[in-house]
């Protein structure tokens, strides 16, 4: 519905002609609401129309979903476009009470001035409308600094009563940060000395010529099938790589490794010119160096991203695995370099392993709450109560297993307990959790009587270290939302807080998305949508 009230203001402003609505969806949902208006005028559409069709969308679809909303997460961003057309984007995400994942647009509006105080006022009447200022339990922004305005006059006007948080979880878009990982792993001017002459965009090149002649002629695909066949392999087509995603520059550098002997045995039975498209040994080299280094990178960063980082849990057990592969290729790099460090070019190749450097130090400030607590952070909590992740392995190779263990423990004392007390509360109002005694019998036997206070900290603490404890087979958790709704009986309290903090998400995916569907609305491609 944001969509048609975004594409509508392009009609209004004179952005687009206003016969560029019809014979697409916009004419169409227009039509269905209004079926009687043969075509709205300029005016009608900004004054009648569309408000319209806000109110019943409102009333049909977004205030009943956000009504079944106990915490949400709140993801904004603000798409810079080259027509100046600013627009601000503000995604509410959260778990319903039947463990489904819930996206909802609260706006999706152009903003002329892109202050972060102008913006803020704005998040302000967002969040008001909906009656969310005392539902949002944390937010998820990039490094923006018009979102770091918007960060403090959101933290300023919201509270958690749900859990009776102060202020909100921060959340860092680990989509962003996976970026970065891939844009250091792959920046050519860290290149070393040896290799200035042959870059990875040139190796690049040299390989994809190599499998263009496969795929452009008849015997071209006859003389690879057979030269596969000769090598052993199955015969098969490589991949080309895209321009501008690096998983399939680092899958062409894999590929080619992989038929390296079929691709040899194939150019060397054809003439002289297709012969000299054979790479050289360098090449060969640099395809063997980005594979073994940047593979880890490939599948952490971009093959991730694909699950869209609902969970955050999903999103730092990522970057986490990330981290500590490249920490560990690291250490083995280093301890060669220095036992063959002869200046030849096989030994200036290995420094295209330093690059993981340049990665771990993009990944290490956003794993810091990993290494000491941190309140304002649900990274912990949030692999605390993951039925998959609960053990924290992964923290313990981390950081170590002491310093893991005290970690959990400030996290408990002064975190998860408190929550889960408010959660028992929440649950059982006015309930008592001991039955008075009678003074006389409660001093000689057990001495004085405990408090209600202390009843409910011992409950819910027994509650939680048995969830811990519990023996969980890693295909019956492969799926944390479907096994905590089969469970959240068996622990109410420890259910209902993984609820709110697995409903935290990972990423600003949702906005991205959003932004992807405004830009087709407010382009020329739009008349296709109808089709």
């Amino acid at each position: 519905m944001f969509f048609g009230r975004f594409s509508a203001l392009h009609i209004v402003k004179g952005y687009r002609p206003l016969s560029s609505v019809q014979n697409i969806w916009l004419r169409r949902l227009i039509l269905r609401q209004c079926n009687r208006l043969v075509f709205p005028s300029r005016h009608q559409l900004v004054e009648e129309v569309i408000p319209q069709m806000v109110a019943k969308t409102l009333e049909r679809y977004v205030l009943p979903l956000l009504a079944s909303c106990v915490t949400a997460t709140a993801s904004f961003d603000l798409w810079m476009s080259r027509g100046e057309i600013d627009t601000f984007a503000l995604v509410i995400n959260f778990l319903n009470d039947s463990w489904v994942p819930c996206h909802v647009t609260v706006g999706l509006f152009e903003t002329p001035d892109t202050s972060g105080a102008a913006m803020a006022l704005q998040l302000k009447e967002l969040l008001s409308q909906h009656n969310l200022t005392s539902r949002i339990i944390g937010y998820v922004k990039d490094e923006g600094a018009n979102l770091n305005t918007m960060t403090n006059a959101l933290i300023s006007v919201v509270d958690c009563e749900p859990l009776n948080l102060c202020e909100p979880y921060a959340g860092n878009c680990f989509g962003h940060v996976m970026s970065k990982c891939c844009q250091y792993a792959t920046n050519d001017a860290k290149v070393c000395a040896g290799m200035k002459s042959i870059s990875l965009k040139e190796a690049q090149t040299s390989l994809q010529k190599t499998i263009t002649w496969t795929k452009k002629s008849g015997k071209g695909r006859q003389e690879w099938t057979k030269a596969c066949i000769d090598s052993g392999l199955r015969p098969r087509k490589l991949k080309t790589p895209v321009k501008t995603r690096f998983a399939s520059k680092v899958i062409l550098f894999q590929e080619t490794l992989e038929f390296r002997e079929a691709i040899i045995t194939c150019y060397s039975r054809q003439s002289l010119a297709l012969q000299s498209r054979v790479p050289s040994p360098q090449i060969w080299a640099i395809a063997g160096a980005v594979s073994s280094t940047l593979i880890p990178v490939a599948k952490q960063c971009v093959l991730n991203q694909t699950r869209g980082y609902w969970l955050l849990s999903d999103a730092l057990v990522a970057a986490l695995k990330l981290c500590i592969q490249m920490g560990q290729a690291r250490y083995k790099i280093h301890n060669s370099m220095v036992a063959n460090c002869n200046g030849d070019f096989d030994a200036e190749l290995e420094l295209l392993n330093a690059r993981m450097k340049d990665v771990v130090g993009v990944l290490e400030p956003f794993l810091s709450c990993l290494v000491s607590f941190s309140a304002r952070k649900a990274h912990n909590i949030a692999l605390m109560l993951d039925p998959r992740f609960k053990g924290l392995s992964l923290v313990r190779d981390y950081v170590g297993r002491d310093a893991a263990i005290q970690i959990v423990g400030e996290y408990d004392v002064k975190v998860l307990i408190p929550l889960l007390v408010t959660c028992f509360n929440r649950l059982n109002p006015g309930a008592q959790t001991t039955q008075p005694l009678e003074h006389d019998v409660a001093d000689s036997l057990f001495g004085h009587q405990a408090s209600d206070e202390e009843a409910t900290t011992n409950l819910v603490k027994s509650e939680l270290s048995l969830f811990r404890r519990l023996n969980i087979p890693l295909k019956e958790c492969s799926s944390p939302l479907q096994w905590w709704k089969d469970h959240e009986v068996q622990f109410p309290n420890v259910g209902f807080l993984a609820r709110q903090i697995l409903g935290i998400v990972g990423s600003q995916i949702e906005c991205e998305r959003v932004f992807s569907i405004a830009s087709v609305l407010t382009s020329l491609r739009r008349c296709r949508l109808g089709r």
